[in-house]
């Protein structure tokens, strides 16, 4: 009694502490997310300001003080190089929001360049002075770019291109002001201030637009994104064989089978995730496989790849044998629903509660009936057999995975598979699912029958199923939720 007292007291100081901290950490949390929303918002307001200038190039005075040490190719140039740097910062602030390294980078390097631009098309120094300051906040706040990546969803993407065509639709806006034929004049006293060839004004957007293209182009061509490295798991296959025979596996271990997922291994290679992928998600199926020790060390390791390349992981129908790590990375948890279990110590077919499964036994063995349990390799023949139940079954809908198993060969091929057989040959079947778990517990997946197959036929199936695992040694069969 004595140790568990002291193990229960370790544990409430432990979490005791932590709470604290977090409590403690929370000022510093709130600033960073507030300064770099605010980092953020200057990146993309210097690009405003840049696209604007372009439009609003300077007093007529300081042009003609520009003129005088600077000649016109290169004030002309400097105009070109403003609107690009304007579209390329408008391009990295959503790099800079979800802090990647790479948009760090170009962004001082565009901010810095972009200053003395300012200066060469007209002496704005007033435009150079809030870029400088743009970019020491940048070099200030280094340490928050750590990612190597993001990932661009159809929802940020389309986000992103109604701004560039709302800021776009401003140098239409003015050129078509500007047009001879316009109705609508800008007052005299406007006039000095903007550009007046209209001309003049689109030839400058559309070169800029070109060369910040451009220079996006050279940008990921001479050191494009690092991206998560995904190792398939059609060619991890031996190793997690390996794997799944060293540790304990979970309920959904074999359908890495299905190779419609991906495996990522801890740096010892000691615990195995799956997982897909799904817009800026990381789905993983099921608990991670491996050494139990190492769980915790692992997730870690996980979210942190995860977080590294811009996704969000989420765990999927999980146990609570890895609720308290998830936890303490900040996870909820909803329920999705319950397994169902049978315990050969337990189950039997006598007695009143069993009687219309009992109908169904004897009727279909009446009927000639049979169900066998074939093992892998199967023929090519039983492959058809089964493929033409599978298609009636399926009825023309597509297939589904990830978590169902789907008809494929190979994945067939990997387990044992319970064939009903009537008079005409098959008329149903059911793939076994093994849980790597030493022969304590097994499943069932795929589950198919022709249309027109006599009522129970799932019963009958799953009854004989029973009495041949029961036989086989097996203390659980695991039914899905």
């Amino acid at each position: 009694m004595l140790p568990f007292l002291v193990s229960a007291l370790l544990f409430v100081k432990e979490y005791w502490n932590r709470w604290n901290q977090s409590w403690d950490d929370l000022p510093n949390v709130i600033f960073q997310k507030l300064s770099h929303t605010l980092l953020t918002i200057l990146v993309f307001l210097s690009g405003i300001v840049l696209l604007l200038s372009a439009s609003v190039p300077g007093v007529l005075s300081r042009l003609k003080i520009a003129q005088e040490f600077l000649s016109s190719p290169i004030m002309h140039v400097s105009h070109q190089l403003t609107v690009a740097a304007g579209f390329i910062l408008l391009g990295l602030c959503r790099g800079i929001k979800y802090k990647v390294k790479r948009a760090y980078q170009l962004s001082l390097i565009v901010l810095s360049s972009s200053a003395l631009f300012s200066i060469f098309k007209g002496f704005d120094y007033e435009e150079a002075i809030f870029l400088v300051i743009v970019a020491v906040l940048l070099i200030v706040s280094k340490k928050q770019f750590y990612r190597e990546s993001y990932v661009l969803t159809w929802g940020i993407a389309l986000v992103d291109l109604a701004a560039v065509t709302i800021i776009t639709a401003m140098y239409v806006l003015i050129g078509y002001v500007n047009l001879p034929t316009s109705k609508i004049h800008i007052p005299a006293t406007l006039q000095e201030y903007i550009i007046t060839d209209y001309r003049d004004l689109f030839y400058s957007a559309v070169m800029g637009i070109l060369i910040a293209i451009v220079i996006f182009y050279i940008g990921n061509f001479i050191r494009a994104p690092k991206k998560m490295e995904k190792l398939l798991s059609s060619e991890q296959e031996e190793r997690i064989i390996q794997h799944l025979m060293t540790y304990k596996g979970t309920e959904y271990s074999h359908l890495i089978f299905l190779h419609d997922k991906f495996v990522h291994w801890n740096k010892e290679g000691t615990v195995l995730f799956s997982y897909q992928i799904y817009a800026d998600k990381i789905v993983v199926l099921g608990d991670p496989v491996g050494n139990e020790a190492d769980f915790l060390s692992a997730i870690q390791e996980f979210l942190e790849l995860a977080d590294k390349h811009g996704y969000t992981p989420v765990f999927y129908e999980i146990n609570n044998k890895i609720f308290p790590s998830l936890h303490e990375h900040g996870y909820s948890f909803f329920k999705l629903g319950e397994e169902a279990f049978v315990d050969f110590e337990k189950f039997t077919l006598t007695g009143k509660g069993m009687k219309g499964r009992r109908a169904v036994k004897n009727k279909f063995e009446r009927e000639n009936f049979i169900v066998d349990i074939v093992s892998p390799p199967y023929s090519q023949e039983l492959m058809n057999e089964l493929k033409e139940v599978s298609t009636k079954w399926l009825q023309g809908r597509a297939e589904k995975g990830f978590f169902l198993g789907f008809f494929d060969e190979h994945y067939l091929n990997t387990s044992n598979i319970a064939v009903l057989r009537g008079k005409e040959g098959a008329i149903g079947f059911a793939s076994l699912m093994p849980m790597y778990d030493n022969g304590e517990r097994l499943s069932v997946d795929l589950m198919r029958f022709i249309p027109g197959a006599p009522s129970g036929t799932m019963d009958f199936i799953f009854l004989s199923l029973f009495e041949w695992t029961k036989t086989e040694g097996y203390r659980v069969f695991n039914m899905g939720m």
